[in-house]
């Protein structure tokens, strides 16, 4: 959970979902430099500090790029929802973007995927159906691996007005690093 609310709320909102206790500021965080570039070695300078956290508090619209950014580098699959136009860098770097509903255009436009109707609980659900759909076609060696393209191959197909009509797939050519 990468969050701009204070510490405080993100410790709270972990315990309340069970999602660990690790959670950090931004005082470790990477930063973009003066010309808006990564920093150089940001996997192996901040990936000991950004992979074991839970969570982060009070960080800044780059940290939530660079937090992105990091676990990408690291081979993580990232998902990343977000409403607002400080979420776009992050929402357009993750493997998954999501954009809730309610959100800004500039998030809308960012990410791959729009709720259109309130709550989480259809992405889970996304996850667990294109979980099922794989394993149906018997590609079901690695599910965790599997789960992130068949989510998206998922909200993609004509499946998604059948199984999960919460969520409008935003066609826009995605990069496939």
């Amino acid at each position: 959970m990468v969050t701009g609310d204070h510490k405080v709320i993100a410790i709270e909102t972990c315990k309340q979902l069970g999602m660990g206790h690790n959670i950090q500021g931004p005082e470790a965080l990477p930063l973009l430099d003066a010309d808006g570039n990564n920093p150089p070695n940001m996997l192996q300078d901040f990936g000991n500090t950004i992979i074991p956290a839970d969570g982060f508090g009070q960080v800044m619209p780059e940290h939530k790029f660079l937090i992105v950014e990091t676990l990408r580098q690291a081979n993580f699959r990232v998902g990343m929802t977000g409403d607002g136009v400080n979420d776009a860098p992050a929402l357009k770097r993750a493997d998954v973007g999501i954009a809730v509903a309610g959100s800004t255009d500039a998030a809308r436009a960012a990410a791959d995927i729009v709720l259109t109707h309130d709550g989480l609980s259809v992405v889970a659900d996304a996850i667990i159906v294109a979980r099922e759909v794989f394993c149906r076609l018997k590609v079901c060696h690695n599910p965790p691996a599997v789960a992130p393209v068949a989510f998206v191959a998922l909200c993609s197909g004509l499946t998604q007005r059948v199984l999960v009509p919460e969520l409008h797939h935003v066609s826009r050519g995605r990069h496939s690093s």
